[in-house]
Formats: structure tokens, C-alpha cells, sequence
């Protein structure tokens, strides 16, 4: 997955608090759509993963993030080296999205079922 993507707000579902930490908030949740894994030439469309129920994901709210675009933007471009620099590609970084109530920006990121976020 070397995709990122702008993830609607409404395709997340079963948003539920997960943990908090310093800077930001951590929820787990639902992809409806999931995230793309190929372009499909024959039907000119991407093919996305997602087990026909949604694909799990972390969803890590920086806290009012919604005026402090540098902040997010720093948090992101980690992220993303993270991920582009890693063999392993243990945690992706699928996009960004935001809460339409509170306009912060949402990092959507893999969930790692036998991870740990300090928790």
C-alpha cells in the first residue's frame, strides 16, 4: 500500500475510543471501503481490501488539529517515512480524514490485532 488517500468521515463506522496519549487521541474503527491494494485494468477502478465487512483500522486524532496545520502535516509526513522506510510495513498509513463535528484531522493507520499502543 503506497496510497494515500483522502478517507471520507462517512466510511468509517464503528468508531470507538481506543486510548489517549500526550498529543492525540486513538480510536479503533471500520473502513467500509478499505484501503487499495491494486488498480484493476479490466474494470478501471481500484481494488480495495476489505473482507466484505470493512477492514479494522486505527484512527489517531491529533488534538486540535483543525488550526494547527504544521502540526498535522509533521505528524504525517512521520508517519509516512515510517512506513516508506520499513521492510516490514507493519503499520500502514492509509490517509487522512476529517471529523465533520469538531474539524480536527483523523491519521487512518492499519490496526495491529496483537500490537500495542502503550495499552
Amino acid at each position: 500500500y503506497e496510497i494515500l488517500e483522502w478517507i471520507p468521515y462517512d466510511k468509517l463506522s464503528s468508531i470507538n475510543y481506543y486510548n489517549k496519549g500526550g498529543f492525540s487521541e486513538i480510536h479503533k474503527a471500520i473502513w467500509l471501503d478499505g484501503p487499495i491494494f491494486s488498480w484493476n485494468f479490466d474494470k478501471k477502478q481500484w481494488n480495495r481490501c476489505n473482507f466484505q465487512t470493512g477492514y479494522e483500522v486505527i484512527l489517531k486524532t491529533l488534538n486540535s488539529s483543525s488550526g494547527s496545520d504544521d502540526k498535522f502535516l509533521n505528524e504525517c509526513k512521520y508517519h509516512y517515512n515510517c512506513q516508506k522506510n520499513s521492510f516490514s510495513k507493519f503499520i500502514q498509513f492509509f490517509g487522512i480524514t476529517q471529523d465533520p463535528n469538531n474539524l480536527n484531522y483523523i491519521i487512518v493507520m492499519s490496526y495491529a490485532k496483537k500490537g500495542n499502543l502503550r495499552k
